[in-house]
């Protein structure tokens, strides 16, 4: 049973992506830099904001350059970070349902720390427990080194602790300190993304953090376990047809004596040829439809049963 929820800020939480473009186009602006669109920002974000400058600012800047962007976008971002800030819909009646619930939950961002604490207190008064954003002597994620320090601070175990986060970022970090870890898609990356960082579960919208998650690569699997089915049995109907074909065939051939029907016969001597021939070529896209079908079956079942457990542990 999980009785500890750790969650991500940006982009799990609060959806901050308009401020922080709008922040950055700022910076950019104000130097005749090139400015980005939203979804440049999207891809941006997620590893603290000294990297989120660098990488929207112009290549070849030097160190005070860089330094400078950095005040400039921090003074300006640190006046309109609630212009057009707000939680994910869902996420405040989820939060509610978990704290009445009785889960402990906390924040882990790589969010400025003297930022982050008054930003969740802003939006989710008294929910959460215990918020960490990034220190200056301290790893970002997804190093596990505040992790640890947050875990232990609200009496968490790896066993009984959720992490939920937007990012590859987020989902290494919750592996890399030994939690299940849940992605979600209504933040700033996508499904191939969390799946391939190796999230346990990707949910499309709050609610289902309190039901049943969907296992990651769900969909994609059911699809393609269906065609593979449906195809091995196209193929499997071949084969029967050729097998009977040339069984019958090879019967009659046998009582006859084959080397009488190659010498009088050579239709029949070609239709036996050809049931044999197809029967053995059937065979083979058959095995390839077959053996996918097979193991993505098993996938699926392992899949339900865990997330039937999952299910139950989260509520």
């Amino acid at each position: 049973m999980f009785t500890h929820i750790i969650f991500d800020l940006d982009g799990t939480l609060l959806n901050t992506i308009d401020d922080l473009t709008d922040a950055g186009n700022h910076v950019c602006a104000a130097h005749g830099w090139p400015t980005h669109t939203v979804d440049q920002f999207k891809r941006m974000v997620g590893n603290g904001i000294p990297n989120l400058v660098s990488r929207f600012t112009p290549n070849g800047l030097n160190e005070d350059e860089l330094a400078g962007a950095l005040a400039e976008f921090s003074a300006y971002y640190g006046e309109h970070k609630e212009d057009k800030t707000a939680p994910y819909a869902g996420i405040p009646e989820l939060l509610a349902t978990l704290k009445q619930q009785g889960k402990h939950l906390a924040v882990l961002s790589n969010k400025a720390h003297a930022l982050a604490g008054p930003v969740v207190e802003h939006y989710f008064p008294g929910i959460f427990e215990y918020v960490q954003g990034a220190l200056p002597d301290a790893p970002l994620k997804p190093d596990p080194t505040l992790l640890h320090a947050l875990m232990k601070s609200i009496g968490a175990k790896p066993e009984t602790t959720l992490f939920v986060g937007d990012s590859d970022v987020d989902v290494l970090t919750g592996k890399n300190g030994g939690l299940t870890v849940v992605g979600v898609l209504w933040g700033f990356r996508d499904r191939q993304e969390l799946e391939s960082a190796g999230a346990d579960y990707v949910i499309e919208k709050p609610e289902e953090l309190l039901g049943k998650p969907s296992a990651k690569g769900q969909g994609w699997r059911t699809a393609v376990c269906t065609v593979c089915w449906l195809l091995a049995a196209v193929f499997a109907i071949c084969e029967a047809y050729c097998l009977v074909s040339w069984g019958c065939l090879h019967r009659e051939i046998a009582e006859i004596g084959y080397g009488f029907v190659m010498q009088h016969y050579p239709s029949l001597a070609d239709q036996y040829l050809t049931a044999r021939a197809l029967s053995l070529y059937v065979a083979v896209p058959l095995a390839f439809t077959l053996a996918p079908a097979i193991y993505l079956t098993r996938k699926l079942r392992k899949g339900e049963k865990r997330r039937e457990h999952a299910a139950s542990d989260q509520t």
